[in-house]
């Protein structure tokens, strides 16, 4: 019943919610003062008016200390809520950052993982939060990412770094997701206090309406105003607001469409879209030039050498979009600004990176999707290729 009851109430939204509880408050109220002044005349005269008023400030007094209190409580509970669920929602943004580290077909299943933990979160345990309740296909998505990680065997020292980090991350997941569920599972205020609150309301309203005046608007006005502060009371029984859990989206775009059990595909760079940028550098093209364009991976997906471009243009080309794909940095100018020209700096990166101007990266829905690489020009030139040839592929380019 009591279940029921709350399902109903949180149902319907906050403004109506406070509107009707401050209505029933204020009406009973000042349905008690008609039939206070009609049945008891001396009311009417304003008997012990004096003793009464002072007694109903040092009540009034009390019951005000006593919502303090209580705010202060509701409101921790609100921040702490709100830092859970933060904590696990980056934790889970920094698994997938992760993950990149990992190489194929790791970082998809551990993706997958956490898309589908995230999909039982959201759509499943969220609503049943507001009963205490929690999910079990969100538990068994917890197992999922701790079985996927387990699975994973990191080889090189980059991935055993990031692997490592991962787990610490997962823990971290682990320990909030439980910070999260004692939070709802328990009413914000102790059954005590809950108590004191709805003694209070009612001795002060009593007070307000026993409190008489010769003035019946000023006998009603008074205990109505009373009736008003005391409807805004918070509900002693209601569990603290959480914040909605909100995954980063540049990161996971179609976390919501996938569907159970099904692996991740990642957002990649289509043949149609790679041959719709070859097509479009070489119109622009001022002289001949070698154009390559790789998927995420830095894997060739089309390439093309223009009558009379120079034979290592190709080689110079492909570099340059492997580096803009698999590089921390979006294009090759961002990369070479970045190394300084320190030889230390230079020998630290992939030797298969380039510093030359002419590799972008391309960017579908905040995700990285692959890049495109230009050689045969100056480097300005050819950086403006590959710029215009991704946008004209309808896809996005590096800020």
């Amino acid at each position: 019943m009591i279940r029921r009851v709350r399902t109903v109430v949180d149902s319907v939204p906050t403004l109506v919610l406070v509107l009707v509880v401050v209505g029933v408050v204020v009406g009973l109220v000042l349905l008690s003062v008609w039939a206070v002044r009609r049945l008891l005349p001396e009311t009417r005269d304003g008997f012990d008016a004096e003793v009464s008023s002072q007694m109903l400030g040092v009540v009034a007094s009390l019951f005000g200390l006593l919502l303090a209190f209580v705010v202060v409580i509701e409101f921790q509970a609100f921040t702490s809520a709100g830092a859970t669920v933060s904590a696990e929602a980056n934790g889970l943004a920094a698994i997938v950052r992760d993950s990149h580290a990992f190489g194929e077909p790791g970082g998809t299943n551990v993706r997958a993982a956490i898309g589908g933990y995230v999909r039982a979160v959201t759509e499943q345990e969220w609503p049943r939060m507001r009963h205490g309740d929690e999910s079990a296909a969100a538990w068994r998505g917890i197992d999922q990412m701790f079985a996927t990680m387990q699975q994973y065997k990191p080889v090189t020292t980059a991935q055993v770094a990031f692997y490592d980090d991962a787990v610490r991350h997962l823990n971290a997941v682990l320990q909030a997701r439980r910070d999260r569920l004692d939070t709802s599972s328990g009413d914000s205020l102790p059954l005590l206090i809950a108590a004191l609150v709805l003694v209070g309301a009612a001795v002060t309203l009593g007070y307000a309406t026993l409190v008489g005046s010769r003035s019946a608007a000023f006998h009603a006005i008074g205990a109505g105003a009373t009736a008003v502060v005391v409807g805004f009371t918070p509900r002693g029984s209601d569990h603290p607001p959480v914040p909605v859990l909100r995954w980063p989206r540049d990161r996971f775009a179609s976390v919501s469409a996938w569907g159970p059990g099904e692996v991740l595909r990642p957002v990649e760079m289509t043949h149609e879209q790679a041959l719709t940028v070859l097509g479009n550098v070489i119109d622009a093209a001022p002289g001949p030039v070698s154009v390559v364009v790789v998927d995420a991976h830095g894997e060739v997906v089309a390439s093309v050498s223009m009558s009379g471009a120079a034979r290592d243009t190709y080689l110079n080309a492909q570099r340059k979009a492997y580096t803009a794909a698999r590089s921390d940095a979006f294009t090759t100018r961002q990369l070479a600004e970045k190394a300084g020209g320190s030889p230390t700096e230079l020998a630290s990166f992939d030797p298969q990176f380039s510093f030359f101007l002419g590799g972008v990266a391309a960017f579908r829905d905040g995700s990285r999707v692959g890049a495109v690489g230009v050689s045969g020009l100056p480097g300005e030139i050819d950086e403006d290729l590959a710029f215009a040839g991704i946008r004209a592929a309808g896809l996005d380019t590096p800020a």
